[in-house]
């Protein structure tokens, strides 16, 4: 996914589509990035712990990405992000707040400049 959202930056800058690449490039990245850049980190963090003799305390990724949202960032089990519960919290607040604001730069400038430059031109 993240091939084809970089190629349509590379597209809006080789068109030299201001409109494209800052409401359409950057904010697509930015959500690419906080939603799956989160998993990524997560899956890697837990890869990487040893969790040996303690197996019950290692979390679960699906329950935390639905936690994410559903909870504001509720931690299940041993926080893999940040070395207390309330910081991992932080992080995905703040990553899903980026996400929030993403939407609507997707959805409604590129539409209404769009507009407004065709009721510029008639």
């Amino acid at each position: 996914m993240s091939l084809g959202v970089c190629m349509k930056g590379f597209n809006a800058l080789y068109q030299k589509s201001a409109l494209d690449f800052f409401f359409e490039f950057v904010p697509q990245i930015l959500f690419l990035l906080a939603l799956f850049g989160t998993m990524d980190a997560l899956i890697i963090s837990k890869w990487l712990t040893n969790w040996q003799g303690r197996e019950s305390e290692a979390p679960s990724i699906i329950a935390q990405m639905i936690s994410n949202v559903l909870s504001g960032g509720e931690v299940q089990g041993t926080p893999l992000l940040s070395s207390s519960e309330e910081g991992q919290a932080q992080l995905v607040n703040s990553l899903l707040l980026l996400c929030l604001v993403c939407v609507p730069l997707l959805l409604f400038v590129k539409p209404w400049v769009i507009n407004k430059r065709n009721q510029e031109a008639h």
